[in-house]
């Protein structure tokens, strides 16, 4: 019967030995693959105890095998339960180190036994009488199992797969146990521990778990060879919230933080310069002076329910330094086209000008030849010369007029990004939609104004750090949006400053949208009809 054991423990802890490895070289990098491995490497050095004192011939042999045996029976319990926490998707905490603490106080109290004999009050080759830790230590090792148990049991994460891996996992956990207490409490008794045994059906019920219900992903070496390498970063979480891959693009782009769940990930981009794209409901994330375009994408099961979550990040910096060259040239080139249209008024103005003075000039040459020959033609020639003033005048009125107006309504583009480029202490960034032309000038000084009002608030009391101002000009319309991520506030109070907005928005025809709620920010969107 002996000898049927030992091979049974040795085949038993072979396959446990060939299995965890073999889950963690083509399994994932991950908390809960290692938490795994030790309490499979625990339940081999509790199976190859007993072979070895099957094998002892005398009081230091067994000794030496029970001190084997113990380091898997101290540490499996840490091992469950830190494997609990990772398979649920918790971070692991103090608590976690204090539970490898006592167990670690536990093996050293027994390899230290023959000073103190706490945990065998006397170990002989045929009589062993146990001390009070190692009861501490069996109840111990119990309650890591059935907290494990419960904090499996009572995650929400849902599933036929997550479901069936679950119940395995905690059959396979408790079977063992359900042997240990039958032999502690004399129930059963046998010459050998037959706890070892329960792990036969436990390595049984996780390769079942394995390759049943993908238990830890068993990645294909050829996914992680093609994935790793990858420009984009990747991450894929599972159903529960846990990490399931990560390629080495994602390491390079957030090094200061190790990535376990879903929870950390999106902690750590909420934590970063982002903004959200309207028009894809995608996330555009800013970190140092690097852009990345943020995609989620949910994968679903043939039941629809959420199988896994993946993130895809690319570098897209170079979009946008063509968008801000864009924006640039954009703006020289009406500048440009204003400079170029005041020359042309200004060289009207000249040529009217010296026609005009040229023709008077000519008109009073000839009334004073003509004024002692005929008195009447002198006088035709300075009424006309006086006419020709009168015209010159209007003429010259109407030039400078329009010179004028061309410098008071310059065009909105310029006018806003001149303003933006003045502001230092929030970042704004301005996107121009559509094409800007002279025809919306008319709203340079109402459009800057309201814009400038909303900067002024934005910087008294919205302690924003980022401000997005986008000028859309329709065929009929110019609309105007002006969002920062400040504080925001739980009622819009309109004073002063918010009043004025108003006002002159109203004297164009247009209207006045403002949205806030506390800790979103402000959110103003104006909306300017072109004159009939």
């Amino acid at each position: 019967m002996n000898i049927t054991l030992c091979i049974i423990y040795i085949i038993v802890s072979i396959s446990q030995i060939f299995s965890a490895f073999f889950l963690v070289a083509k399994g994932n990098n991950h908390k809960k693959t290692y938490m795994f491995l030790g309490c499979q490497l625990s339940s081999v050095l509790w199976c190859l105890s007993q072979v070895l004192i099957f094998l002892s011939n005398n009081t230091i042999q067994r000794q030496s095998s029970y001190t084997v045996g113990n380091l898997g029976i101290t540490f499996i319990g840490a091992f469950w339960i830190g494997f609990a926490i990772s398979y649920v998707g918790k971070k692991h905490n103090k608590i976690t180190g204090i539970m490898f603490l006592i167990s670690a106080i536990h093996y050293i109290m027994v390899i230290t036994n023959s000073i103190h004999h706490l945990y065998y009050k006397e170990f002989q080759f045929g009589k062993i009488i146990y001390g009070p830790l190692f009861y501490t230590n069996v109840i111990y090792t119990y309650l890591c199992v059935f907290i494990g148990v419960l904090i499996i049991q009572l995650n929400k994460s849902q599933g036929k797969n997550y479901i069936s891996q679950k119940r395995i996992l905690m059959a396979s956990a408790v079977f063992p146990l359900i042997l240990n207490f039958l032999r502690q409490m004399k129930i059963v008794y046998t010459q050998f521990d037959i706890t070892p045994l329960g792990f036969c059906l436990s390595y049984l019920l996780i390769m079942i778990a394995t390759f049943r219900y993908n238990f830890l992903d068993v990645n294909q070496l050829a996914f992680h060879q093609v994935m790793k390498d990858l420009q984009e970063g990747i991450l894929i979480f599972r159903y529960s919230g846990e990490l399931s891959f990560q390629n080495k693009m994602i390491r390079e782009i957030f090094p200061e933080k190790t990535i376990e769940n879903i929870g950390d990930f999106e902690q750590l981009i909420e934590e970063k310069n982002r903004k959200e794209l309207k028009e894809t409901g995608e996330t555009l994330l800013i970190k140092k002076n690097t852009y990345y375009h943020l995609q989620k994408n949910i994968h679903y099961e043939k039941e629809q329910q959420v199988a896994a979550i993946s993130f895809v990040m690319k570098d897209v910096s170079k979009y946008y330094e063509l968008v801000e060259q864009t924006k640039k040239v954009s703006v020289l080139e009406q500048s440009l086209a204003v400079e170029q249209e005041r020359n042309k008024l200004v060289q009207q103005v000249h040529d009217t000008t010296g026609h005009t003075l040229t023709v008077i000039r000519s008109l009073i040459k000839l009334a004073m030849a003509n004024l002692e020959q005929s008195k009447e033609e002198a006088k035709d020639y300075m009424n006309q010369a006086e006419e020709l003033v009168k015209t010159g005048i209007k003429e010259l009125r109407e030039y400078i007029l329009d010179v004028k107006k061309e410098e008071k309504y310059s065009l909105i583009t310029q006018r806003v990004m001149q303003l933006a480029d003045t502001i230092k202490e929030v970042h704004i960034e301005v996107t121009v939609i559509g094409e800007d032309d002279r025809k919306y000038s008319f709203l340079t000084e109402t459009v800057f104004l309201c814009v400038k009002e909303s900067v002024t608030n934005c910087l008294r009391y919205g302690k924003a750090s980022e401000m997005e101002i986008i000028l859309k000009f329709c065929k009929d319309h110019i609309e105007v949006f002006i969002f920062d991520n400040g504080v925001g506030c739980e009622k819009i109070v309109y004073g002063n400053g918010l009043t004025g907005i108003l006002h002159r928005v109203k004297e164009k025809g247009g209207t006045l949208k403002i949205n806030t709620a506390k800790g979103e920010g402000f959110q103003t969107v104006i909306n300017l009809p072109l004159e009939d």
